[in-house]
């Protein structure tokens, strides 16, 4: 037997001719079938009867299905009869919509926090590198700068005392706890809550403590 890799050699005109005429007359075997051969409804039932013989499981489109109304959105839908006390909305939107947080409502103390925040501060924090951090860049990140803020942003109300502005109603303010007494100036009074006032970003620029202001 010869070997190697043969390639066929294309059909001449002749060839292609004889061809076309061999079939004139013929039908295509899949002449008016649209993709694959599809089955009659009796042979469909056929190969099912065949396969519940063998053990088969009958497919979930058979069982009909149970209307349900999403707990989220109020849209009805079908499930299968051993979804129903499984699935209570109707789409992966509304199931993460509609269930609450398992942190929800929870708030950790200002001990807890000041524990944890000491356990991971300095040469104790894995990703510590020595002369890396400046002081002042560690204290804006601390937790008693981060505590010293909320207070601040509690007592007055997340509103800005210049302009009233707040978040709410479609608006989104960003809000910044300003020094009265400059950070700079007066390291003995940055934590202290009565030194801070509530401030938007442009009315912080105003400001005569604002960075960019500040005449040291």
């Amino acid at each position: 037997m010869p070997k190697g890799i043969f390639v066929r050699k294309p059909f001449t005109k002749v060839h292609k001719k004889n061809i076309s005429k061999a079939k004139i007359g013929s039908v295509a075997w899949n002449k008016g079938l649209k993709g694959w051969l599809k089955h009659t409804e009796e042979s469909k039932r056929k190969m099912s009867e065949a396969s519940l013989k063998r053990g088969a499981r009958p497919p979930n489109n058979s069982k009909p299905k149970v209307e349900k109304i999403c707990e989220y959105c109020g849209k009805i839908y079908e499930v299968l009869p051993h979804e129903v006390n499984e699935r209570q909305y109707c789409s992966i939107f509304c199931s993460s919509k509609g269930k609450n947080s398992w942190n929800l409502g929870k708030h950790h103390t200002y001990e807890w926090r000041l524990n944890l925040s000491l356990k991971r501060k300095g040469k104790n924090n894995p990703s510590y590198i020595d002369g890396r951090n400046k002081l002042n860049r560690r204290s804006r990140r601390s937790l008693r700068y981060k505590i010293w803020r909320e207070k601040v942003f509690k007592r007055d109300n997340y509103t800005c005392i210049w302009c009233g502005a707040r978040n709410g109603n479609g608006k989104n303010v960003v809000l910044q706890a300003d020094h009265n007494n400059p950070w700079a100036l007066y390291p003995k009074l940055r934590y202290k809550v009565d030194n801070g006032r509530t401030l938007c970003i442009s009315c912080h620029k105003k400001t005569d403590s604002y960075k960019k202001n500040i005449k040291l």
